[in-house]
């Protein structure tokens, strides 16, 4: 990867992020802590892409790793494709500003998009596999696969598009406020690259959606729209507008 992304100029080697990570650090999954909310940013906090020998030793403690192994192993077994060799890695730092690290691997980038996220923070990883499918190219339902206990826990949940949408047929009060955590997200998608992986972007958030949305809805809807019209030249308002998530 270059350190300059094509699509939007950003230099790809570090980013600033315009969100505040909360919760424990680890691959997001699908479902929603009640509540949340997204908030301001902490200016100085930072994702940067890994490369050279610390990006070897980082997916060397994540491929080994029994988490890693066993989501591999369930994504294979199902189909899910092989696994890709040179992932992209990335440094991110928690609620406490300890670092941790991100390994992407994108095994389909077609729809359904196949993908394997894990993160490592002092030795510990944590390791998803996910399988999110389309319905006229809009994001429907998710299927992941989490490491946990020595075992493979299975989550599914339809996106419920409605669910996620700013307005509707009863008004804005029966929709979560998705607005926020989507601009917070915006220059992340934009320096990850949506081709780098949803997992990786909602991995590198940290951060919990607005209850009655997923990262996985919202991170889908986004990166449609930054497949369609790039990051140059678009605020993050202007493309949450875009993406239908802004009013």
């Amino acid at each position: 990867m270059s350190e300059t992304n094509g699509h939007d100029g950003l230099n790809r080697r570090k980013v600033l992020k315009s969100m505040a990570t909360v919760g424990a650090v680890g691959v997001a999954g699908i479902g929603a802590a009640g509540g949340s909310q997204a908030k301001d940013a902490d200016p100085d906090v930072e994702i940067e892409e890994i490369s050279g020998k610390k990006k070897g030793k980082i997916l060397a403690t994540i491929q080994g790793s029994e988490e890693f192994k066993l989501v591999s192993k369930k994504m294979r077994d199902n189909g899910e494709a092989k696994i890709e060799p040179t992932p992209d890695v990335f440094k991110s730092f928690d609620q406490d500003d300890n670092a941790y690290y991100i390994a992407s691997y994108v095994l389909d980038d077609g729809k359904p998009r196949k993908e394997i996220t894990a993160t490592t923070q002092d030795g510990v990883v944590s390791a998803t596999g996910s399988v999110m499918s389309y319905s006229d190219g809009e994001p429907e339902r998710v299927k992941q696969y989490i490491a946990e206990d020595e075992s493979i826990r299975v989550d599914k949940a339809k996106i419920n598009q409605d669910s996620i949408e700013p307005t509707g047929e009863f008004g804005t009060a029966d929709y979560p406020d998705v607005c926020p955590y989507c601009k917070g997200a915006v220059p992340i998608a934009c320096f990850i690259g949506c081709a780098g992986g949803v997992g990786a972007i909602c991995a590198a958030l940290s951060a919990a959606a607005p209850a009655g949305a997923t990262c996985f809805g919202v991170i889908g809807k986004l990166c449609n729209t930054i497949t369609r019209t790039g990051c140059s030249g678009n605020n993050a308002q202007t493309l949450c507008e875009m993406a239908g998530l802004c009013q």
